[in-house]
């Protein structure tokens, strides 16, 4: 999901599993529904700007602290029985949501490989401009990384 600094969806794919994973002690919630889809969007954009307003102690920093740059962290956190890693940029958020026995170092690399590969495409220019202008090439990089979740 790429949200934007006011919660607004610019960017999302959801992805139904083909089979249930027997290693899954319940099945995960899945959003069929745009109200469901926003509910989840809006409560996750809720919970990542809390935390990141209040103590780094709560998240866990999987990513070096760029010094000239005005991006954060990446972060992870379980949400509504999910984990979830994000990454702020200027104005807008990456997020990538898996179910929460996932290895979270692969989950961590696919969002690092992603996110830079928007931004080599936007030219390092990563703020919801130029992703709104470049939406078509934003989307292909999403599908070639993400293959059917």
């Amino acid at each position: 999901m790429l949200l934007d600094s006011d919660s607004n969806r610019l960017l999302a794919k959801y992805y139904q599993p083909l089979h249930s994973d027997p290693k899954q002690p319940t099945t995960p919630t899945h959003y069929s529904t745009l109200k469901e889809q926003r509910a989840f969007e809006t409560g996750l954009y809720e919970k990542t700007r809390k935390l990141n307003g209040t103590s780094p102690i709560l998240s866990l920093s999987l990513l070096p602290t760029l010094t000239n740059q005005k991006e954060s962290t990446g972060d992870i956190l379980l949400y509504d029985n999910h984990l979830v890693l994000y990454k702020s940029s200027l104005d807008l958020t990456f997020y990538l949501v898996a179910p929460q026995l996932e290895n979270e170092i692969m989950l961590q690399s696919v969002l690092s490989a992603f996110y830079d590969a928007v931004a080599m495409l936007l030219r390092h220019q990563v703020e919801k401009r130029s992703i709104l202008e470049n939406l078509d090439l934003v989307v292909l990089a999403l599908d070639e990384t993400i293959d059917n979740g």
